[in-house]
């Protein structure tokens, strides 16, 4: 009787770990698996293109030019190079050598930023230099806005701050339409560490939506050269 008695214990604690196996499964798993997920990836937003601007008659007024901003993850840094690395960027980003140190010796960070939106040749020196054994740089390429008509028409389009959002004028009010959209989902192990590139997946930025304006270039420029005319000639 005593050894039926532990079956049917035995045989009560297997029912219940199946059905808690069961229910974990068929009415949790979304959950356990978006959470898991959640631990093993690291979403990056990836800088799209503005949608650009042109005028009635076809003529571009605000676009975008390709730059590249600079970021580091202390912790993936090789102890032994951290005063090299400092030396050599705080030279080539024109940078304070003993702060990017003091940075990188945080060996809790995984990212800090070095600099917003540089040019290419920039970014070329900063990948030369990683053949120094540098590791825990990245160069993402990155969109800044530019206008090709210049000063014309400035004072309705606005203009974009550092972190590429509208901050006056069209580009204020049509923030949220002109702004573009990217992300890249990067695997990480257990500590934060990047995995393997080919881990990475990017989903493809996506251009804003453009506008376009009911002001033609043509007449805006004559009106606006007729204007400065008649102003120099008030003050003479």
């Amino acid at each position: 009787p005593g050894h039926a008695g532990g079956r049917v214990d035995v045989l009560r604690l297997l029912a219940g770990l199946a059905a808690r196996l069961a229910y974990l499964q068929l009415f949790s798993g979304d959950w356990y698996a978006s959470r898991a997920l959640g631990q093993q990836l690291r979403d990056t937003v990836v800088p799209a293109d503005r949608g650009r601007i042109y005028s009635a008659d076809g003529v571009l007024l605000a676009a975008n030019s390709s730059c590249w901003t600079l970021r580091a993850s202390p912790r993936e840094m090789p102890e032994e190079k951290l005063s090299l690395a400092a030396q050599g960027l705080a030279e080539i980003l024109e940078l304070d050598e003993a702060k990017l140190l003091e940075k990188f010796s945080d060996r809790t960070s995984n990212d800090c930023l070095l600099r917003y939106r540089v040019e290419r040749d920039t970014a070329d020196r900063v990948r030369d230099f990683e053949e120094n054994g540098i590791t825990g740089i990245r160069i993402n390429q990155d969109s800044k806005r530019w206008y090709p008509e210049g000063e014309f028409l400035a004072s309705v389009l606005g203009f974009t701050n550092v972190d590429n959002a509208g901050v006056s004028g069209l580009e204020l009010k049509y923030n949220d339409v002109l702004t573009g959209d990217g992300v890249v989902l990067t695997a990480v192990n257990a500590w934060g560490y990047t995995l393997e590139q080919s881990y990475e997946t990017e989903k493809v930025p996506l251009e804003g939506s453009g506008l376009r304006l009911t002001v033609d270039a043509n007449i805006q420029h004559y009106l606006e050269t007729r204007w400065i005319m008649r102003s120099r000639s008030i003050m003479w």
